[in-house]
This record gives C-alpha cells, structure tokens and sequence, in this order.
C-alpha cells in the first residue's frame, strides 16, 4: 500500500514542529555562529584521519573508510564540500560529514562513495544567505537518526537543492528543510528509507516558491513520501517506484 502524504498551506500551523526538536526558525544566525562548535572541537578543525576531509570553505574529502573515521566537520563563508574517488567514511558517533554555512553550503560527491555515520550520513546547515546543495550518488546513511539532512535554517537563504541515491535512516532517509525563499527540490533515483519515520520528509516554509520531489523507491515506518509547502508556488511529487 502506498503511503504518500502531501499538504500545501498558506501559514505553517502553530503546532508543526520539525522532527528531532533540534531546528528552530527563532535561532538568531548570530547565536547559530557562537554555538557552532562540535564535539568540542571548532569548525573546520577536522583531524587527518583515513576518510576524512581537508578543512573549509573549499574541502576535499580523499581516502577509504576505517575503523578509526569520526566526524569531518567543515565550515565556510560559503563552503563547498567534495570528494575524491575511493572516498569513503564510516563513523561510530556522531555524523559522516557536517558542514555548516552563514553564506551558502554545498556537498557534492560524484564518486559513488558509501557515506555512513552514527547520527547522520550527510548534514548540511546554512545559517544564513545563500542555498543549500547536496549531491549524494552512492549511500548516504545515518544509523540512528537521518540518511541526509538538508537544511536552509533563515529566511535570508534562497534554495535547497537535494539529488541522491540510495539513502537510509534510522528516523528519516532524506529531511529536506527550507525557511529561505527559493525553491525547494528533492530527487531520489535509489531508494530512500526511513526505519521508524519517514522515506523522504520534504518542506518548504511561507518565503518558498515551490516544492518538487521526484523519486524512485520510498519506504517508512509511517509514509513513504511527506511533502509539505507552506509558501507560494506549486507542490509537485512524483513517484517511478513504490512508496510504501
């Protein structure tokens, strides 16, 4: 049985939340800044490890996974993040890749790579102006929480942009969230699995202009596909596969 759930909406409700109770839009940019710091370690510190990545605003991600990967975490005004071929990351705790932007963040791994953490495969944040990329061609995989997380945090950010392939989270496969102004787009050509919640969680708030997800497969614990658009602009959702 197929199950899809799509709601477009002039004003969010007062009692819509996003997931996890981690995101909120009344978080100044400037406190946003002052707590980025993660696992005691400043941004854009990441150590040199096998599967790690080279620090920001332009990142290189290189090297096989290992038992010893953690966290790369990767900041920038903007940042762009990409690979190499044989990248490959596997973490124990916390997220794969975190990167985090006031001006723009972009992930792009052209390379088939198995990106895989505790928390979260791959988690982009802009804090500020500018869009939010991320381009994921193998599996992006967040054991406990989401595959991929997305997120344009400000009504001072344009687009959100989501392309992947296989993703899988314990919560979610992909969240992709936007508060800026642009459009929100999500293309899943694998499968996208969330175990407890949701294949793909989609939405885009009042300063949107417009909401797509096209897919191939799509399995949750509760909807394969949730597409919600709160601002102006079509919502359009398409599905080649099952949503289940």
């Amino acid at each position: 049985m197929s199950k899809l759930a799509f709601h477009s909406l002039a004003t969010p409700r007062s009692s819509f939340a996003p997931i996890l109770g981690q995101m909120s839009s009344a978080v100044s940019s400037a406190a946003l800044a002052a707590g980025l710091v993660f696992g005691g370690t400043l941004l854009g510190a990441s150590p040199a490890w096998a599967g790690s990545c080279t620090a920001g605003p332009n990142s290189v991600c290189s090297g096989a996974a290992t038992g010893g990967d953690t966290t790369q975490t990767i900041s920038g005004s903007p940042v762009t993040v990409t690979t190499t071929s044989g990248f490959g990351i596997s973490t124990a705790a916390g997220n794969a890749i975190s990167a985090y932007s006031p001006n723009g963040t972009t992930v792009t791994d052209n390379f088939g790579s198995n990106i895989s953490g505790n928390q979260r495969g791959i988690y982009a944040r802009n804090y500020g102006t500018g869009a939010t990329s991320v381009t994921s061609t193998g599996t992006a995989t967040g054991t406990k929480f989401i595959g991929i997380e997305a997120l344009n945090l400000l009504s001072s950010g344009t687009s959100l942009t989501v392309s992947a392939n296989n993703t899988t989270g314990g919560s979610l496969g992909i969240l992709a969230l936007n508060r800026g102004t642009g459009a929100t787009t999500v293309t899943s050509t694998g499968t996208a699995t969330g175990t407890i919640n949701r294949g793909i969680d989609a939405r885009s708030y009042s300063g949107g202009t417009g909401l797509t997800v096209m897919t191939n497969n799509s399995t949750g614990g509760q909807t394969g596909i949730y597409a919600m658009n709160y601002g102006s602009g079509a919502l359009s959702v398409t599905s080649t596969g099952t949503a289940t």
